[in-house]
């Protein structure tokens, strides 16, 4: 696949995306459910085409862990955008994969308005445990990154939602992320992840949707150096003319969310960041950034 990718429904499912988000949303009695899906969907959609694209080149997807995602404007927006990029690193038992792409944002296939650059910079940080853990070794990608904790934890207030393992499934069939430890019971365990038997674990992604569908960011100021909000999560009104300003955002995915045979509940707070209901584990911390 070239390297100007739409992030158009016939290359990401982004309509079958927004569907799944707008059931979570809708059984957790999110009001406007509807149009909140349709943000949360929009704002992602550069990063799920960017994942396609991520998909078409890493080989085997089995075991991957979703470690960050950022998205920020494309420096120059060039006409032809280079080919997608991947860089390999093996580091104390862990395959650290990093992509890079630049992706076209079709104003015909938006499901939400992205004012600003047509032409976005989207990096995915993956891992893959390759060996059991040594003693004193790090536990999880991130460590081995040198990215700090795995996870934080606290009391964690917000917006309760309730994921399913039929959303997670239905979630990898409209995004083609199908991934098996995102579909198959104990798939995340013989990964090496620290969970159970019974659990699947849910897209980062979909966290990320989720949490932009239901805690946007604030209203952006006129375009400059201080802008606070960003192309990839305008904060509505949802329809033509909604505000967005130069900025980007970086979500960062410290621990996996478990989903098991009754479900998981999520908490997003104020700030946009996820927290697992069972143990208050951070699961994603969402940041508005400048270009770059």
């Amino acid at each position: 696949m070239s390297a100007p990718s739409p992030t158009g429904p016939e290359l990401v499912g982004l309509r079958h995306a927004q569907e799944v988000i707008e059931r979570i949303l809708t059984r957790s009695g999110v009001d406007d459910a509807e149009a909140a899906s349709q943000q949360g969907a929009g704002a992602i959609a550069p990063a799920l085409a960017a994942l396609t694209l991520a998909r078409e080149m890493i080989e085997p997807w089995e075991g991957l862990i979703h470690r960050r995602c950022r998205i920020t404007p494309a420096p120059g927006g060039a006409a032809q955008p280079p080919p997608p990029r991947m860089r390999r690193t093996i580091r104390e038992g862990w395959e650290l994969i990093e992509v890079t792409a630049e992706v076209i944002v079709d104003d015909a296939a938006r499901l939400s308005p992205l004012a600003g650059p047509s032409l976005l910079h989207v990096r995915h940080d993956l891992a893959r445990r390759l060996s059991p853990a040594r003693d004193g070794a790090p536990r999880s990608a991130e460590g081995a990154a040198g990215e700090g904790a795995a996870a934080a934890e606290g009391a964690a207030t917000g917006r309760r939602l309730h994921l399913s393992g039929e959303d997670v499934a239905a979630w990898a069939g409209a995004t083609g992320d199908d991934n098996p430890i995102h579909l198959h019971p104990g798939a995340a365990r013989r990964a090496g992840l620290g969970t159970t038997g019974a659990d699947v674990i849910a897209h980062g992604l979909l966290l990320a949707a989720l949490s932009l569908g239901v805690a946007p960011p604030a209203p952006a100021g006129p375009a400059g150096p201080a802008a606070p909000a960003g192309p990839a999560a305008p904060a509505a009104p949802v329809g033509p003319g909604a505000p967005a300003g130069p900025a980007g955002l970086d979500l960062l995915f410290p621990a996996a969310l478990t989903v098991g045979p009754a479900g998981a509940g999520l908490i997003v707070d104020d700030d946009g960041s996820g927290w697992s209901a069972v143990g208050a584990r951070r699961v994603l911390r969402r940041r508005s950034v400048g270009p770059g």
